[in-house]
């Protein structure tokens, strides 16, 4: 077969397809025309038919193009995905950050920056508190499970954390710590007062360095922990007034409200766990009661106080004395719960304590500030 004769057989290969594109392509026009006279002459659908074919005659394409309009649930599917692909790729940073515990630690800065806060208060500087607080919080989270990675993988409550899992590198969670670090304490120094700033930046060291090597090595840890845990709703405070903040009672008696309020807080949850806490490594004095009725002595102390003080606060002028009537509401129901698991002793029975001693919380640090006579406050007398 010579060249000529093979140029011939192309050249009709090529008419033949370029006559098979070209019915196809009136075909499908035929069939658009008439889905547009169905539906009244609808613009949502458009048909393009380009015919390309080269000088020789060798090869032809028909390129069809359809654009459809997205209706609006196709919209809502690609926005819904792209959430998804989203939160898959923070949940890990919201896990390693501690994002509940974080969230609690820089909402309990408000409450010390509305007692102390002149006329309301700033809105930037309320916001730079709460954000700084925060990364700050998620830097020393981040810091206690890079120490304890090894540990939590014994632990079942912990054992599927991003560390332990895989899912976040430990250079990454180093970066990732550095960056809230520098971010958090950052932001508080420029946002609120360097004094502010200075106590966020220790609380770091306090947390990492001291509390989280400490849980291995005596009980005593959860004294450690307590100070770190009361130390936020001093930061509202110093966020408003610096360093002055410290020549008013008012500091102390919140840092006395939280102190108290986490032993029992925490020992509750510790002797829920005490079996996670024995496979970790991790000294706790509830760990070592298999009754549950040592941890209930432990925490008995604690709540007398708790109850003790709006009267002590009342007897020094701190707050009007309807800040012991209104407490009796709170403090009565934590108490019923502890009741309730002192004569029973169980995982039902801590837990509902646990759950209640974060709502009681919340509000005897709210009619704290309330009834307080402070002289940025005005109590209810």
């Amino acid at each position: 077969m010579g060249p000529s004769s093979f140029s011939q057989d192309a050249s009709r290969l090529g008419r033949s397809s370029v006559r098979l594109l070209t019915t196809s392509s009136r075909q499908l026009c035929a069939s658009s025309s008439a889905g547009r006279s169905d539906d009244g002459g609808s613009r949502h659908t458009r048909t393009s038919s380009l015919l390309i074919q080269d000088p020789d005659g060798v090869a032809a394409k028909a390129i069809v193009g359809r654009r459809v309009r997205w209706t609006a649930f196709e919209r809502l599917a690609v926005i819904s995905e792209q959430l998804r692909r989203t939160k898959a790729r923070v949940a890990p940073y919201w896990s390693l950050s501690k994002g509940k515990l974080t969230t609690w630690i820089a909402l309990s800065t408000l409450p010390g920056y509305a007692l102390m806060c002149v006329d309301g208060g700033s809105f930037v500087a309320a916001m730079s508190l709460t954000v700084g607080t925060g990364l700050s919080s998620a830097a020393a989270s981040t810091y206690n499970q890079l120490i304890e990675a090894p540990r939590d993988a014994r632990m079942r409550r912990t054992h599927n954390r991003p560390l332990v899992n895989g899912t976040i590198d430990r250079s990454s969670a180093h970066q990732f710590a550095a960056l809230c670090a520098v971010g958090g304490v950052s932001l508080l120094a420029m946002g609120t007062t360097p004094t502010c700033a200075m106590m966020a930046a220790g609380n770091i060291f306090l947390y990492s360095c001291v509390y989280t090597p400490l849980k291995t090595v005596t009980p005593y840890n959860t004294h450690i922990g307590a100070v770190v845990g009361s130390i936020p709703p001093l930061l509202g405070c110093t966020a408003a007034q610096g360093m002055s903040a410290f020549c008013l009672p008012e500091p102390f008696v919140l840092f006395a409200i939280q102190t108290l309020w986490q032993f029992p807080h925490f020992y509750a949850l510790a002797w829920m766990y005490r079996e996670d806490y024995v496979r970790g490594g991790f000294t706790m004095f509830p760990v070592f009661d298999h009754t549950g009725w040592e941890t209930a002595d432990l925490m008995r102390p604690y709540l007398m106080a708790l109850c003790i003080l709006p009267l002590a606060t009342s007897a020094f002028n701190v707050t009007s004395y309807m800040f012991v009537v209104s407490s009796m509401v709170p403090n009565g129901l934590l108490l019923w719960r502890f009741t309730q698991y002192d004569q029973n002793p169980s995982i039902r029975t801590a837990r509902t304590f646990f759950r209640t001693s974060l709502v009681h919380i919340l509000a005897l640090l709210g009619l704290f500030v309330f009834h307080c006579k402070g002289p940025y406050t005005e109590g209810t007398e």
